[in-house]
């Protein structure tokens, strides 16, 4: 009886040793599916299946909350680095809307950086030449190059209150996961154009 007794406990207590390694494996992969990048199972390693199973979950949540800090980090210094620009940038997709924009975007065309995104780069052109611009968008992202926009010839921009302004335009593009798209850095030339006209 004594025998059976001790069979049994070490049964139940190799059951339980079993379902708390389960039970943390478990909470350790919800609460990672619900975002939580710290998760961890707080097993302690052994040589057995559960406790390889584990190794594996806490070493794959480790690299993976790395991985996003580092992305994390890349994308503060990219932002950083945007909004550094003395001129404005916007970034258009393929469908001709603006998916990004700097601060000094927001100061030259005097719109709300959420009033700029999603919007048609046409938005920021004089009416007359919206139309045959479209067609020029298109073409340049069918056969993406780094380019000057309308080399020759004197480019305006409109602000949000009507009113246009000289501009130079740099063009280059960039591959993301939806297609190609270009990156337009804008530079307010009234400065110079005034200068100019004072030296005629």
């Amino acid at each position: 009886a004594v025998a059976v007794l001790a069979l049994l406990a070490a049964w139940f207590g190799g059951e339980v040793f079993l379902l708390r390694r389960v039970n943390a494996l478990v909470n350790a992969t919800q609460r990672l599916a619900a975002g939580d990048l710290s998760a961890r199972t707080g097993v302690r390693y052994g040589a057995g299946e559960l406790d390889q199973l584990a190794r594996a979950f806490d070493g794959m949540a480790a690299s993976l909350q790395q991985q996003i800090a580092e992305r994390e980090q890349a994308e503060q210094e990219r932002q950083t680095l945007l909004e550094s620009m003395p001129d404005g940038v916007l970034v258009v997709n393929a469908e001709g809307n603006i998916v990004v924009a700097n601060a000094q975007s927001e100061a030259l065309f005097g719109y709300r950086h959420e009033a700029l995104l999603g919007q048609p780069i046409e938005m920021l052109l004089p009416e007359r030449v919206r139309a045959i611009h479209s067609k020029h968008r298109d073409g340049y992202l069918a056969t993406p190059r780094t380019r000057t926009m309308g080399s020759g010839l004197e480019l305006y921009a409109r602000r949000q209150d009507g009113s246009e302004f000289p501009v130079d335009i740099s063009l280059s593009a960039m591959e993301t996961e939806q297609g190609v798209a270009a990156i337009s850095i804008v530079r307010d030339i009234t400065e110079r154009k005034q200068i100019e006209e004072a030296l005629r």
